[in-house]
C-alpha cells in the first residue's frame, strides 16, 4: 500500500514488504513461493559466487549448518555446469517456500536446499535491514508507491482473492506438483 515519504513510513513499508516476501504457505500470504532472481553482470569464479551468497545467508540462519552448505553446493553445481564461470548474463533463480531454497542456473533446476527458516532467511539477504542490496528494496518501494501501484496493487490483490476462491490453495513445492501431475 502506499505509504508518505518520510524516513520512518519507509522503514515500516520496507518491513511490509520483507514480512510479505518471507511468509510461505499461511493462509494470509499471497504466495507459498517468493522468488528471487539474480543476473550475473560482471564474470565470476562460481566458488566466489556460491560462497558469497551462502555466508550472507549463514549469518542470518540459525538452523544446521548443513542446509546452507547444500544449498551452496547447489549453486556452485549449476554454475559448474556452464564451465565453472559464471558469465554477464548469467542468470541464477532462487524459489523461497516453506521447504527450503530452490535453485536454478539459467533455466535448469538444480536442486532444493531444505531447512526450517532456510528460506526466510535467504529472502531476508535481499531485503532485512542489512540488506546486500538496499537500493533493490528502494526500488520495489518506488514502483509501489503512488496512484498507479495503489490502484494496480488493489487490481492484483481482488485477482487473488477470487482466484483462491476459484480454485482453493495449493499445497507444497508448485514444481513438485508440476512434475508428479503436468497437467497441475
Amino acid at each position: 500500500s502506499s505509504f508518505q515519504p518520510g524516513e520512518e513510513q519507509r522503514r515500516e513499508a520496507a518491513l511490509a514488504l520483507r514480512n510479505a516476501a518471507r511468509t510461505f504457505g499461511t493462509f494470509d500470504s499471497f504466495s507459498p513461493t517468493t522468488s528471487l532472481v539474480m543476473e550475473i553482470v560482471f564474470k565470476a569464479d562460481g566458488k566466489t559466487v556460491a560462497e558469497a551468497i551462502a555466508d550472507s545467508v549463514k549469518q542470518r540462519y540459525g538452523g544446521p549448518t548443513p542446509d546452507v552448505s547444500e544449498l551452496e553446493s547447489l549453486i556452485l553445481e549449476g554454475i559448474n555446469s556452464k564451465g565453472g564461470q559464471a558469465t554477464k548474463g548469467t542468470k541464477l533463480r532462487f524459489d523461497c517456500s516453506e521447504e527450503g531454497v530452490s535453485v536454478s542456473v539459467d533455466g535448469t533446476i538444480q536442486g532444493i536446499a531444505r531447512g526450517k527458516g532456510l528460506a526466510s532467511s535467504f529472502v531476508d539477504v535481499y531485503m532485512d535491514e542489512k540488506a546486500v542490496s538496499p537500493t533493490l528494496v528502494d526500488s520495489c518501494l518506488d514502483a509501489w508507491r503512488g496512484k498507479d501501484a495503489q490502484e494496480l496493487s488493489s487490481s492484483l490483490l481482488e485477482q487473488h482473492i477470487n482466484a483462491m476462491k476459484a480454485i482453493g490453495r495449493p499445497q507444497g513445492d508448485p514444481r513438485a506438483r508440476l512434475k508428479s501431475d503436468p497437467s497441475s
